[in-house]
């Protein structure tokens, strides 16, 4: 019968060539530029310029029939969707991942990326209609998107300047609203800072970033709502190298671990001396917080064992009979107190920033109420008591 077309050497290599490239670059192409022409600059040498029918014919016989794109369809939507790196059923898990950070969590950013993975995976087939996620996100943002200044780094094309400088190592000019809401410590005039990351922390969307420390290897370590920071200027001559940025990653890594939050203070050195810090030296910088709580609130504390790291937590052992399955790295060292109604005393080692003025940490500690007894330090404990009593008398009058 003859030899079919494809055991040319030539053709073979040609088509074969087409179809590598394809299925590296599923949605390669070019606007205003015919897709055939576009393919042949970018396959040089495989097809010379002007041969746009011998292109249509390959992909017609062979991409076509062999299931490579849908017959009858726009041939812009791509060939080989994307599959060959991650199968249909992953892509979807993706998807939903995406459609959760932009929906529940208002990434800035996130929007752009969910409408166009959600046009791809239509276009291929992979994405269906009546699919409900399995998991999704409880938490969200309490920052709402369209009610945010237009010049607020929530805006999702700020947020992309941002990242961009971010990626590219580049110092920014920062200004905060002189109507956001603050605790007394932030910044009130425009400064000049290394942004480092974004983190979504509880409630919203937050910028990490080092101040531009002027004759100092290392600044101080912030971190700042989103919506209460406008971008003023991108300041494209003064960048870091690689290896400086991924230090300073390392250092707010380090500091979020120790802290349990994004709260660390406002002195630079103390904050080098921890992030730097050995296990044996981080004794000499922390701060131990001692409380006794009752029985109820032991059995949830028990249970949320890496709000810190474990060697900064010792906790109660149980009473006789507490049936409870001990971890078996969690350091269960204290003596509990039998027949107190706070039995069980638990320390955590902290940084001193944290005990003094962290927001969330009090708000999770003192939000157990009369379920927790702070022994230390005395300021912790004189705190507890007196909010009580302002509680208290405001339910007096």
């Amino acid at each position: 019968g003859g030899w079919p077309p494809m055991a040319d050497r030539g053709v073979f290599v040609r088509v074969f060539s087409l179809l590598r490239h394809l299925l590296h670059h599923p949605f390669d192409c070019e606007k205003g530029v015919r897709l055939q022409e576009h393919l042949i600059s970018q396959l040089a040498g495989v097809y010379m310029p002007g041969e746009t029918s011998t292109l249509r014919k390959d992909i017609e016989r062979v991409l076509t029939p062999y299931g490579f794109r849908s017959r009858n369809d726009n041939v812009r939507h791509g060939y080989g969707l994307g599959t060959a790196v991650l199968s249909s059923s992953r892509l979807r898990e993706v998807h939903h991942v995406v459609s959760q950070a932009a929906s529940r969590l208002g990434d800035p950013t996130a929007q752009d990326l969910l409408t166009e993975l959600d046009e791809r995976l239509r276009w291929g087939g992979v994405l269906r209609e009546d699919e409900l996620p399995v998991r999704v996100f409880a938490n969200r943002s309490i920052v709402h998107p369209d009610l945010v200044r237009r010049d607020s780094l929530a805006v999702p094309e700020q947020a992309e300047k941002l990242e961009a400088a971010i990626a590219s190592g580049q110092r920014v000019l920062l200004e905060r609203f002189s109507d956001a809401a603050d605790h007394g410590e932030e910044p009130k005039q425009p400064i000049r800072v290394w942004p480092l990351q974004l983190l979504f922390h509880n409630i919203g969307w937050y910028l990490a970033y080092e101040d531009d420390a002027v004759g100092h290897e290392r600044g101080l370590i912030r971190c700042e709502r989103l919506d209460r920071l406008a971008l003023r200027q991108v300041e494209s001559g003064f960048r870091r190298t690689p290896e400086q940025r991924s230090e300073a990653v390392g250092r707010l890594a380090r500091l979020m671990e120790l802290s349990g939050g994004i709260y660390f203070g406002d002195e630079p050195v103390l904050q080098q001396d921890l992030a730097h810090a050995s296990l044996d030296e981080l004794k000499g910088f922390l701060t131990t917080v001692r409380f006794r709580c009752s029985e109820r609130v032991y059995r949830f504390l028990r249970e949320g064992l890496q709000r810190y790291p474990l060697s900064q937590m010792r906790l109660s052992k149980p009473l006789p009979g507490d049936r409870w399955r001990t971890p078996a790295r969690a350091a269960l060292v204290l003596e509990p107190i039998e027949g107190d109604s706070h039995p069980f005393p638990i320390e955590i080692d902290l940084p001193p920033w944290t005990v003094a003025r962290d927001v969330d940490f009090r708000r999770w500690l003192l939000g157990y109420g009369f379920e927790v007894v702070i022994e230390g330090p005395s300021e912790l404990r004189q705190e507890h008591h007196d909010r009580a009593v302002q509680i208290a008398q405001n339910y007096s009058r």
